[in-house]
C-alpha cells in the first residue's frame, strides 16, 4: 500500500463518542472537505463490517463516484474502509487511542491499495498534496463538530 496522507490529533472526547460519530460515514461529509454526497447502500448498521456507501467526491480532476465498504471495525479501536475508485483503490484507516476517560488520540490515514501506481509518480504526488490539505482541515472541522 502507498500512504497518501495521515494526521493524528488529541480530542477532548470520550473514545466511544468520537468513534460513534466518525464511523457513521453518513456524517463524513460534515467534517471531511470535498465530500459532495454520501449515502448508505445497504441496511447494515454504521460501523458494521460489510456496510456499504456510495460517495461522491470533488477531486482535483473533477467529481468522482465510488462505493466504499467497511472491511474492519473494532469499536473504540479501529475502523477501515476500502473503495473501488480506479486506479487509486483507496483505503481509509481510523485508529483510536484512549488517553483517559474523556480524551482520545485519533489517527486518520489514507492509502492507495494499488501497488501498480508509482509512488513517485504524478498521480500520487497530486493526491498527496490534495489529501494533506484536506486531512488538516478535516481535523479542524472535527474539533468543532464533536463537542459534547
Amino acid at each position: 500500500m502507498i500512504l497518501l496522507a495521515q494526521a493524528e490529533e488529541l480530542f477532548r472526547q470520550p473514545t466511544s463518542d468520537l468513534y460513534q460519530y466518525v464511523t457513521n460515514m453518513e456524517n463524513y461529509g460534515e467534517w471531511f472537505p470535498g465530500v459532495v454526497e454520501i449515502a448508505s447502500l445497504n441496511a447494515l448498521e454504521p460501523g458494521e463490517i460489510g456496510k456499504q456507501y456510495v460517495e461522491t467526491l470533488e477531486l482535483p480532476i473533477g467529481k468522482a463516484h465510488l462505493t466504499i465498504e467497511v472491511v474492519e471495525a473494532i469499536p473504540g479501536c479501529i475502523f477501515i474502509t476500502k473503495g473501488d475508485l480506479q486506479p487509486l483503490l483507496p483505503r481509509m484507516e481510523m485508529r483510536f487511542y484512549p488517553e483517559s476517560e474523556s480524551e482520545c488520540r485519533f489517527q486518520l490515514s489514507y492509502y492507495s491499495r494499488n501497488d501498480g501506481l508509482q509512488e513517485t509518480g504524478d498521480i500520487i504526488a497530486t493526491l498527496r498534496e490534495d489529501l494533506s490539505k484536506r486531512i488538516e482541515k478535516a481535523m479542524k472541522n472535527l474539533h468543532e463538530q464533536v463537542v459534547i
